[in-house]
C-alpha cells in the first residue's frame, strides 16, 4: 500500500506517500470534514439572514449575512454574496420560487437602475444568473445575412423594445405580498405601481394613482389586498385591489421616502419624508385627514424606518 521513492526520502520518517488519502491513516476524518463544509455552505432554516444590497463604483453585489445566536452573545458575518448586473434600488424576500412552485426557498426580488425586476434564489451560493425576471427588455436577435443591407451600419442608438407589461424606468421599490406568496408589488420611476403575478412572470395590474415617481409600496400586514404608496408627488395613496375605485389619498409637504404600517395599530400608517419628519395618519379618516402627531427625526431625509 505504501511506496517510498528514493528521492523522496528512502525510508526515512517522510518519505512514505499513499495512492488516495483513504490509505493514509493519518487523514481517516474524510466524511466530517465534508460534513462540515457543506454545513458552512448551505443555508439552514433556523438561520437567521439578512440581505444588504452594497452599490460602489463599478460594481452591485447582494450580501446574504448570517447571525449566529449564542445565547449571552452573537455572530455576525457574511454567508455569500451575489453579483448583480444593475445598481440595486430595492430588495424584498419571501420563499416563492417561480420555477418550483411547490417548495418554499430563500428567494429574493431586486429591482435595478433597468425597469426589470430580477429574481434570485439566495440559497445557492455559486450562482450567477437570476432564477427568473420580471418585465425588462426583450432580447436581441442577431440577423442574419438576409437581412444586413449592404453597406448599411448598425443602429448604435435604437430603442431596445420593452417586454409587454414592463416598467419603463428604474423599479425604487418592492413589496412582496405575505399572505398570497406568488404576488409581488412594485412601484418605478415611471410613476407607475405594478402588480406582478410569478407563477405567470406577468404584470396583473397596473396602478396610476400617482404624478410623480413611486419611493415606496407596502401592503397591509392583515388585509393582503390593500397596498400603500408613496411617491415624489407629495402623497400617500390608499388603494384596494379587490374594488375598481380610486384609491384614497394624504397630501403631504414633501416627497414620500418610505412607508410602514403601525403593526401594534394595522389601522394606522406611519410616514417619513425629504425634510426629515415622521408622521402617524389614521387610515379612518380617510382623504384630507390630519396626521395624528408629527415628529421632526433627522435634519435630512429619513429614509427608512421600522418598528418591533
Amino acid at each position: 500500500k505504501t511506496f517510498a521513492a528514493g528521492v523522496l526520502g528512502g525510508k526515512r520518517p517522510g518519505g512514505t506517500y499513499y495512492r488516495s488519502n483513504a490509505e493514509d491513516p493519518h487523514m481517516n476524518d474524510e466524511s466530517s470534514s465534508d460534513e462540515e463544509d457543506d454545513d458552512d455552505v448551505i443555508l439552514k432554516a433556523d438561520d437567521f439572514v439578512v440581505l444588504a444590497a452594497k452599490n460602489e463604483e463599478d460594481m452591485s453585489q447582494l450580501e446574504v449575512w448570517v447571525y449566529e445566536d449564542f445565547g449571552t452573545e452573537g455572530n455576525v458575518y457574511v454567508h455569500h454574496d451575489i453579483m448583480l448586473p444593475a445598481f440595486a434600488l430595492s430588495v424584498a424576500s419571501h420563499d416563492f420560487d417561480p420555477n418550483d412552485t411547490g417548495t418554499s426557498k430563500n428567494m429574493c426580488a431586486v429591482g435595478t437602475f433597468d425597469p426589470e425586476i430580477e429574481i434570485w434564489d439566495v440559497s445557492k451560493v455559486d450562482t450567477f444568473e437570476p432564477s427568473a425576471v420580471l418585465g425588462g427588455f426583450e432580447e436581441e436577435q442577431k440577423q442574419g445575412k438576409k437581412g444586413k443591407k449592404k453597406g448599411g451600419k448598425p443602429k448604435m442608438n435604437a430603442k431596445r423594445k420593452l417586454k409587454g407589461g414592463s416598467h419603463e424606468d428604474a423599479v425604487l421599490s418592492l413589496a412582496w405580498n405575505a399572505e398570497f406568496r406568488n404576488v409581488l408589488a412594485s412601484g418605478s420611476a415611471d410613476k407607475t405601481i405594478k402588480i406582478w403575478d410569478m407563477a405567470k412572470l406577468e404584470c396583473a395590474q397596473t396602478l396610476r394613482h400617482h404624478k410623480d415617481k413611486v419611493q415606496s409600496v407596502v401592503w397591509h400586514p392583515s388585509e393582503p389586498q390593500v397596498i400603500l404608496s408613496g411617491g415624489f408627488d407629495r402623497q400617500v395613496h390608499l388603494a384596494d385591489l379587490r374594488t375598481s375605485a380610486s384609491s384614497v389619498h394624504w397630501d403631504l409637504a414633501s416627497d414620500v421616502e418610505s412607508l410602514i404600517w403601525d403593526i401594534w395599530n394595522p389601522t394606522c400608517l406611519l410616514v417619513s419624508t425629504e425634510d426629515g419628519s415622521v408622521a402617524k395618519y389614521d387610515t379612518r379618516q380617510l382623504k384630507g385627514g390630519k396626521p395624528l402627531w408629527t415628529a421632526r427625526a433627522h435634519t435630512k431625509a429619513t429614509c427608512a424606518m421600522s418598528l418591533c
